[in-house]
């Protein structure tokens, strides 16, 4: 089984495919959401018998009403992604934007920032209640360079679940580098900051959602993977490499 960080008796934590804090909004629902992130350094494993693979994101997620008796989850993400292909030495820097229906991939958007090891990324993530829009940016704060895109996501306004998360490649985000699932890349630790979420008003630390869970990476076998630091303070934490298989 795996060995869990110690937290306290107020925040659970969760065995999960990701690692980091994940929480749901207990009133309104989410109308922006950010994060600065220091991007890792990945070392890649080349004699590993499978490519390795971080991604780093922000899922917001929520039930969208189809018609009066029928739900169904979406998830909009935003997402740095660190790729090592089997046998290669150099990790490929990339970042997307995902839409997921009920564990189908509707939607996929590749941004157009470079951005590599050491740098620190700012994601923001606003939604239109009034509309359904949803706006990504992603800035990298290093070299002041910054993309955005908008897209009208149906059901964006039911949206009351945000993460901050750290996982490997899996269905259906794997935007089609490889068919095989892959182990996660080995990484230096990943700082996360200003992570807040707003439903109203003005913008709340991640401490504030309500409940809030600290997910911890394992793989099928229970084996730890990766874990987060409890929160350093309201709006930041650290996530730490434990294992890549």
């Amino acid at each position: 089984m795996a060995t869990l960080p110690f937290v306290s008796a107020s925040t659970p934590v969760t065995l999960a495919s990701a690692a980091g804090y994940d929480g749901k909004t207990s009133a309104g629902y989410l109308t922006a959401v950010t994060a600065d992130v220091v991007i890792p350094t990945v070392t890649c494993q080349p004699k590993l018998p499978e490519g390795q693979d971080l991604q780093i994101g922000v899922p917001l997620s929520g039930e969208v009403p189809l018609n009066p008796s029928v739900v169904s989850p979406l998830t909009v993400v935003l997402f740095t992604d660190i790729y090592c292909p089997q046998g290669s030495s150099t990790p490929y820097h990339s970042a997307y934007f995902y839409l997921v229906l009920h564990e189908t991939l509707l939607f996929e958007y590749q941004l157009p920032l470079k951005f590599g090891a050491g740098d620190s990324v700012a994601f923001t993530l606003k939604i239109s209640r009034a509309t359904d829009n949803v706006k990504v940016f992603l800035r990298d704060q290093s070299s002041g360079a910054g993309v955005s895109y908008s897209k009208l996501v149906p059901g964006a306004s039911y949206l009351k679940e945000v993460g901050w998360e750290v996982g490997s490649c899996e269905e259906p985000t794997c935007h089609s580098i490889t068919a095989n699932q892959l182990a996660l890349a080995k990484f230096s630790t990943i700082t996360f900051r200003k992570a807040t979420f707003t439903t109203r008003g003005s913008a709340m630390p991640i401490s504030k959602l309500s409940p809030l869970y600290q997910l911890v990476l394992v793989n099928s076998n229970n084996k730890l993977m990766a874990k987060p630091s409890r929160l350093i303070t309201c709006t930041s934490f650290k996530v730490t490499f434990v294992a890549s298989t």
